[in-house]
């Protein structure tokens, strides 16, 4: 939650660039607090915030799961927690880490397609009168309102607006994000002893500079994303991924895919960093009370 009330104002500052005829970064942040003050970067924070446990506790726990399956089919000692614990690395190790970084992260479209849809929408309306003065009983004041105007439009199925995209970000960018994050450790902590926990200040780099390799792959599928879900929804622009990118590329140029990157570079650092660190520390002190999966790791003290 901490990470993602750093990173929000860049994450609105990112979806305005992908969505916006105006999109240089610069003028964006000028224009959103002369006309919306510091309110306007917190556009849509809401349902991140409560959906944000859930989330996390969906990808981490199905990733854990899968890869812990995966590894079952291998003996023993090939086994591991972390890539540079020593012994010899299993040569389908990667491959494990990416299929189980990629499936749980699709996993995540459930409560992320309707969350992501209602920040979206939430952070590309920038009329400043919107969230304070607006009284009809069919205005859109905030994540209710919002979720309820969708929701007239076309029921549940409006709710998941944009989920094809967002799966595609998921898969591409959370399995690039846990191999990176592995490997970038490595780089810090060294070979580690079997049972050995990474120091956390470790932990955090690794998982900034994961969180900004992942995003920046993922870019171009966050882009579409974005702009098929900051649509207007009863009459729509876009017809799905294809006609997004086609339509896109072609008022645009290539350069639109890339919209929004150094914004999220920098919102990516401390939300994922924080992420990571939090996640490894529930990880290393649940370890202490219940065995672990991991046949090298201490019994239950």
């Amino acid at each position: 939650v901490f990470g993602l009330f750093v990173g929000h104002p860049m994450d609105t500052i990112k979806v305005r660039q992908q969505t916006f005829q105006e999109n240089r970064m610069l003028t964006i942040l000028l224009n959103t607090y002369r006309n919306e003050g510091i309110r306007g970067f917190y556009r849509g924070l809401l349902f991140p915030t409560l959906a944000a446990g859930a989330y996390n506790s969906i990808f981490f726990g199905n990733f854990g799961t899968i890869l812990r399956g995966l590894q079952g089919t291998h003996s023993d000692e090939h086994l591991r927690k972390y890539c540079c614990e020593s012994g010899t690395l299993q040569s389908n190790w990667h491959r494990d880490v990416m299929i189980s970084g990629a499936t749980a992260g699709a996993t995540t479209i459930i409560i992320g397609a309707p969350t992501e849809l209602i920040k979206t929408q939430l952070q590309v309306m920038t009329d400043p009168i919107l969230h304070r003065k607006a009284r009809s009983k069919d205005a859109i004041t905030g994540p209710y309102s919002c979720a309820k105007a969708i929701f007239k439009i076309g029921g549940i199925r409006a709710l998941f607006t944009g989920w094809t995209s967002l799966l595609l970000r998921e898969s591409t960018g959370c399995s690039m994000y846990i191999l990176s994050y592995e490997h970038i450790l490595c780089r810090f902590q060294g070979t580690m002893a079997p049972g050995q926990h990474p120091k956390f200040r470790y932990q955090i780099i690794a998982g900034g500079l994961a969180g900004i390799v992942s995003w920046v792959i993922a870019m171009p599928l966050d882009v579409v994303k974005s702009r098929i879900q900051a649509d207007n929804l009863a009459n729509p622009k876009y017809n799905g991924i294809y006609d997004c990118l086609a339509k896109s590329y072609r008022e645009e140029g290539v350069t639109i895919f890339m919209k929004g990157v150094f914004a999220t570079t920098i919102r990516a650092f401390p939300t994922n960093g924080i992420t990571f660190f939090v996640f490894q520390y529930c990880m290393d002190t649940c370890e202490d009370f219940v065995p672990s999966v991991f046949p090298e790791k201490k019994e239950i003290k």
